[in-house]
């Protein structure tokens, strides 16, 4: 008798370091998956805030140029409308 129950406390001692391995294993494993994903948390994070900068960037350069083309298309038709004021007085003077 004493020798089937030192043989089954053999048995749960192994099962208990196989178990207690397994659970170290996995608390390895999850430490490095959440440090992993916080970095690419990180990074993802990082990357929007430059993509975020760069958008008003170009935002404001849009509404500058968009200002800039206005300007030059009213320039444009005043030199159109001043060309044609001074074809129709060369074309009366002829």
């Amino acid at each position: 008798m004493a020798a089937k129950v030192q043989k089954d406390l053999v048995a749960i001692n192994l099962e208990f370091e196989e178990y207690a391995k397994y659970c170290d294993d996995e608390a390895t494993s999850k430490d490095y998956a959440t440090k992993s994903s916080t970095e690419q948390i990180e990074a993802l994070s990082s990357s929007v805030e430059d993509s975020s900068a760069k958008i008003s960037y170009l935002a404001e350069k849009i509404d500058g140029l968009s200002m800039s083309i206005g300007g030059a298309d009213g320039e444009l038709s005043k030199a159109v409308s001043l060309l044609k004021k001074e074809e129709d007085n060369f074309q009366a003077t002829e």
